[in-house]
């Protein structure tokens, strides 16, 4: 679970799924350490915080926040435990989900369907999914292989980019 951290979500997600963890978008935390926190700094740090995956990079990061402010990184723990935006303290497995962009992105797209009667909205919105399905499936109609041409493309890049580094040396 990912939410923007509302009460209302907080608590229905520990009542309607109790064994799933819990994360918090790290983007809403973010714009309400800024609120309190103007220093563009600590911003930044709170990402890096975030993404750490090891006790002593999480450390440098709250550690620098101090050295900025003395009061941000009490304010942040007591704000949100790391356990609900922290990488190496969240239970399950954010798969480098930080925020809830994406469905903050369908939100948006929906308030228009949202102002209509309950089956014309799910009509309307069955509608678009099904056109960027159809666009998606025609943006790989020639893919060869297993994966999209995006990804396929990515790494082949950075096998190229990679490679040119190497010099190779003969062996007696």
């Amino acid at each position: 679970m990912l939410s923007d951290r509302q009460k209302g979500l907080i608590e229905g997600c520990s009542v309607v799924f109790p064994d799933s963890p819990h994360g918090y978008c790290l983007r809403h935390l973010q714009e309400n350490f800024h609120k309190k926190f103007k220093h563009p700094d600590l911003k930044n740090l709170l990402w890096d915080a975030a993404r750490a995956t090891k006790q002593e990079d999480f450390d440098d990061a709250l550690s620098k926040m101090s050295k900025i402010d003395s009061e941000a990184v009490p304010w942040l723990l007591s704000h949100a435990s790391p356990e609900h935006w922290a990488e190496l303290y969240f239970a399950g497995k954010r798969y480098g989900h930080l925020t809830s962009n994406i469905a903050e992105s369908l939100n948006s797209w929906i308030l228009k369907a949202r102002e209509l009667p309950i089956l014309a909205m799910l009509e309307t919105i069955r509608h678009q999914l099904m056109d960027w399905f159809t666009a998606r499936s025609k943006l790989e109609l020639n893919t060869k292989g297993l994966l999209v041409q995006k990804v396929a493309n990515d790494i082949q890049k950075s096998l190229n980019d990679r490679a040119r580094r190497y010099n190779p040396l003969k062996l007696n």
